[in-house]
């Protein structure tokens, strides 16, 4: 009897698609199937949010400024797990200044894998 049971509930969430559920081809939500996507207009404003940061803790009088694009990647819990740059001011002062400041940047959770995103900054 319980083994009847199982199979008629088995059986009705199979063909719960007819009434109205995404087929099984659908594609998934972007980046993972859990529904939350990764929010790149909040990306984008946490980044801006670090880039004026880098620009007014980050300058120093006398010191060369930097230039260049800053990749920054989001794990699915929100929080950057990186900054990086392959412009040669990565490893000066003032871009470890600069690249500390990406990682404080921040995004709601997200379902799926890590996110880059690609950030320009002038420190002048």
């Amino acid at each position: 009897m319980r083994l009847a049971l199982v199979v008629v509930v088995l059986t009705s969430s199979l063909c719960a698609c007819g009434r109205g559920a995404a087929p099984a081809s659908a594609p998934a939500a972007e980046p993972g199937a859990g529904g939350r996507v990764f929010d790149r207009a909040a990306a984008t404003a946490a980044l801006s949010v670090s880039a004026d940061a880098a620009r007014s803790e980050c300058q120093k009088a006398g010191q060369p400024g930097v230039q260049g694009e800053v990749k920054v990647t989001f794990a699915p819990s929100g929080v950057v797990t990186s900054s990086t740059t392959d412009a040669a001011w990565g490893g000066t002062p003032i871009g470890g200044c600069v690249l500390a400041a990406f990682r404080s940047a921040t995004v709601p959770p997200f379902d799926g894998v890590a996110v880059t995103v690609t950030k320009s900054i002038d420190v002048p």
